[in-house]
């Protein structure tokens, strides 16, 4: 388009150029009596054009057509949007029940994507309870949620073994068995086990 308007520019110049040898010429002999007034046509019509037209080129700035977004649309909105990588939570964690004689506390855990792509692969869950904070010393349980829509949350029961409902502390954590998230900042949390509310 840049070099369309150059064209037009060199031609006005040279039109305007031509026009003051013939143009004017044929306007004395068609004002007849009035040759006297060509004159000043002649300075009027040979210096605005050429002076301005050669400065008109470098202040012009054109932009193609498919670069300028619709009206109203952002222009991140308007570029390329990449696939939302995928982004567990472990939401909360709550008491389901104490347990009994035969067996350890059930605990429910609730996961939640915050991205916005499905997870298809399998999500696992793991609950462990040690009697200190980050202590490799623990007893744990591990399950797994088949899939994840974007935005949607589910929630999983897991049961930990007998002689847990002593231990001080629980550590929940999830991700998918691919390693396909994000943001791990969100997948793992540490509970006081008195601390955790009971299931609604």
């Amino acid at each position: 388009m840049t070099v369309d308007l150059e064209k037009m520019i060199a031609g006005f110049a040279f039109v305007a150029v031509l026009g003051s040898q013939v143009g004017v010429a044929s306007a004395g002999k068609s004002c007849g009596s009035h040759r006297n007034s060509a004159a000043p046509a002649i300075a009027r019509f040979t210096v605005a054009p050429v002076a301005v037209a050669p400065n008109t080129v470098p202040s012009t700035t054109f932009v193609p057509e498919s670069v300028v977004p619709p009206a109203g649309v952002r222009p991140a909105a308007f570029e390329s949007t990449a696939v939302a990588p995928i982004d567990i939570e472990l939401y909360d964690i709550r008491l389901v029940d104490n347990g009994n004689d035969e067996q350890g506390p059930c605990y429910r855990l609730i996961v939640k994507n915050l991205g916005r792509t499905a997870v298809t692969s399998e999500i696992t869950v793991a609950l462990l309870a040690s009697m200190e904070k980050d202590s490799n010393d623990n007893v744990s349980v591990i399950g797994s949620l088949e899939s994840l829509a974007s935005g949607a949350t589910k929630s999983i029961d897991l049961r930990l073994p007998k002689g847990a409902e002593a231990l001080t502390y629980l550590t929940a954590a999830v991700a998918p068995a691919d390693g396909s998230d994000a943001n791990e900042t969100d997948n793992v949390a540490i509970y006081e086990r008195n601390t955790i509310l009971a299931a609604r």
